[in-house]
């Protein structure tokens, strides 16, 4: 997804839901995490933080009882983060032949029962080498 739909996404699922919106990044129910510049358009320029927030953001997002449930993901956490409270959805504009491996393996990550997995997911595991049971 690009940064424009990113934010597109978000107002709509804010239209949708206003109670879900808070200005604070340590509150709300919805975040975008993107990079972006001063340069951006101003409908953007909400979503693009620092280091810090996108810390105060990770946070929340690995935290269950915080009110953090849904979180738009552009660029920055797409690996290496890991939050098992909160389900994933993952959109790839275009797939690359590492990108289902990629897929798995977070899907994987956050599954304790690697016996219950299917057959399917073994050779994933064995494919790319870095999911091992926990």
């Amino acid at each position: 997804m690009s940064r424009r739909i990113c934010v597109a996404l978000y107002n709509q699922i804010v239209a949708l839901r206003p109670e879900w919106h808070r200005d604070d990044d340590a509150a709300g129910t919805i975040k975008v995490v993107m990079t972006g510049s001063a340069a951006d358009p101003q409908g953007r320029q909400p979503h693009i933080g620092t280091k810090t927030r996108r810390d105060v953001l990770a946070k929340s997002a690995k935290d269950p009882k915080d009110e953090l449930k849904l979180v738009i993901v552009r660029d920055m956490w797409l690996t290496g983060f890991d939050a098992p409270s909160m389900h994933t959805m993952s959109t790839v504009p275009m797939w690359t032949p590492s990108a289902p491996i990629t897929s798995m393996c977070s899907l994987m990550s956050v599954i304790r029962n690697f016996s219950a997995l299917s057959s399917c997911s073994v050779i994933f595991r064995r494919a790319c080498g870095c999911c091992r049971p926990s």
